[in-house]
């Protein structure tokens, strides 16, 4: 190539260059002046993977419409002191999106409506109650116990909550490659080396998928730009998920399957390692001192009414209750409590006729819990905790 040429295309590369990066500011600045923003919430923990990301906060508009805001703990609450309070009665919550709750108002989600019907309990009296809501979108049992060691326990609480949402905690405590997300997330995973319970991590401080991880989170985190690209390309997968399901499809044969007895070696393994961080969860918060108290939220194919009709057909069974069967024996078998959530969310549905599940700008009768699921849970799980003599 003569020098002309390569000075003609050395020209031509630069304008290209100058032109993408010229549209990509005009792009960034007309986002901000409109304030269009799709804010990542997430952040990255060496101990838990994925994380909530401090101070982070911005309306979520994907389900349901609400402000989210991250306190200086990484967790979306307000402030916590880390020294409780005297005459505190203390309780911690884990689960997964459930908990945190992103799709409704803060004060709307069941942990805050939980706080405060149990300022009522005469049982508690006259103790302050104070819920921390440590739940996080994504985490499986195996986030949630080593978030209960690495920052749990500093709290002191005296309950420690344990949601657990049959839909895809057990594949989210699962570490076989086959099942794990198309997207990768950095995580932690149990397995059994015979019959104990390893702790392994999915990532390395310097791998390249985890810095790719890093180093699209920091872009997400500060430009509008690729906030909104991140978004069209979770718009993208969440219709091809819809797609999926549609054609019948299921995760590596967990998701669905859950709800009717294990019928085979990866099914029984993954309910292996579920039931083992449970009991290895409950001896922890014994040996604190606290008390332990599951509780099983609902799916919205066990409630919604055309939903549960499809999966019963496809599982060939009339139940879709094993999970919470399942659980409530271990409860039995390890001494402590459980409440499954579903009996009474099905039975309210039906009398009422209203949706427990789904939002308007989405579809009803699917997703999270909405603004009437969250304050059924709240009732339930205040009257549980006030009522029981093994809770309290």
């Amino acid at each position: 190539m003569s020098k002309n040429h390569f000075n003609y295309f050395a020209k031509i590369g630069l304008l290209i260059l100058i032109g993408v990066f010229g549209g990509f500011l005009i792009a960034e600045a007309g986002l901000r002046l409109l304030d269009i923003s799709y804010p990542v919430f997430h952040g990255f923990d060496p101990e838990r993977g994925r994380v909530l990301e401090p101070g982070m906060e911005g309306w979520f508009h994907g389900e349901g419409n609400a402000y989210i805001k991250i306190n200086s703990a990484g967790f979306r609450d307000v402030e916590h002191p880390l020294q409780k309070p005297k005459n505190t009665y203390r309780i911690l919550l884990l689960g997964d999106s459930y908990t945190e709750a992103r799709q409704v108002m803060l004060e709307d989600t069941f942990g805050r409506k939980v706080e405060q019907q149990l300022r009522s309990c005469a049982r508690l009296l006259p103790h302050n109650v104070e819920i921390i809501n440590f739940g996080v979108p994504g985490y499986g049992n195996a986030e949630e116990l080593i978030t209960l060691r690495s920052r749990g326990w500093d709290y002191d609480p005296d309950l420690v909550l344990t949601m657990f949402f049959s839909g895809n905690d057990l594949i989210d405590n699962f570490p076989r490659a086959e099942l794990r997300e198309p997207e990768y997330i950095p995580r932690p995973y149990f397995h059994l080396n015979r019959g104990e319970l390893k702790l392994v991590y999915n990532f390395q401080e310097w791998s390249p998928p985890l810095l790719k991880y890093q180093l699209l989170l920091w872009g997400v985190h500060h430009f509008r730009t690729l906030e909104l690209l991140n978004q069209a390309k979770r718009v993208l997968a969440v219709r091809q998920i819809g797609v999926s399901q549609e054609q019948g499809s299921s995760q590596g044969g967990l998701a669905d399957f859950v709800y009717a007895p294990p019928q085979t070696p990866i099914h029984r393994e993954a309910w292996d390692i579920t039931e083992g961080i449970l009991k290895l969860m409950h001896q922890e918060v014994l040996e604190h001192g606290a008390k332990f108290f599951l509780v099983t939220t609902t799916s919205p194919d066990q409630i919604d009414q055309e939903g549960r009709l499809l999966l019963q057909e496809r599982l060939a069974t009339q139940k879709l209750d094993y999970p919470e069967q399942r659980l409530r024996a271990l409860g039995e078998s390890e001494g402590f409590p459980v409440l499954n959530l579903l009996y009474d969310f099905q039975r309210h549905a039906n009398q009422h006729h209203v949706h427990l599940h789904g939002f308007p700008n989405t579809k009803l009768g699917a997703g999270h819990w909405n603004e009437q699921g969250h304050e059924l849970a709240a009732q339930l799980i205040s009257e549980r905790i006030c009522q029981d003599p093994s809770i309290l």
